[in-house]
C-alpha cells in the first residue's frame, strides 16, 4: 500500500495532476463525460533489466502527452507496483 501512494505521489508530480477522492461526478453542459483510463501500467517492476526503466519512462511519457490533449473529466490510472 505505501508503494501505491508514493507511486501515485510521484505520478503526481511528473505530470502536474493532483489526485482527489470523492470527487462528485459532474457532467458538461452538452450531457458528456470524457473518462480517461491507463491500465496495466507497470512501474519498479525489473529495476536491473533493460525493459523495466524504459518501460517506466515510456508509460510516464505517454501519460504527460495524453493528458493535456484530452481533456478529460476524470483520469483513472491502474498500476502494478513491485
Amino acid at each position: 500500500m505505501k508503494s501505491s501512494i508514493y507511486l501515485a505521489g510521484a505520478l503526481s508530480a511528473l505530470t502536474g495532476l493532483q489526485s482527489t477522492v470523492a470527487s462528485p461526478v459532474i457532467f458538461q453542459t452538452d450531457g458528456t463525460f470524457k473518462l480517461t483510463v491507463f491500465s496495466d501500467l507497470h512501474f519498479g517492476e525489473n529495476p536491473e533489466g533493460v525493459c523495466g526503466p524504459e518501460q517506466a519512462k515510456n508509460s510516464t511519457m505517454l501519460m504527460k502527452t495524453v493528458f493535456p490533449c484530452e481533456k478529460s473529466d476524470y483520469v483513472h490510472v491502474l498500476l502494478s507496483v513491485r
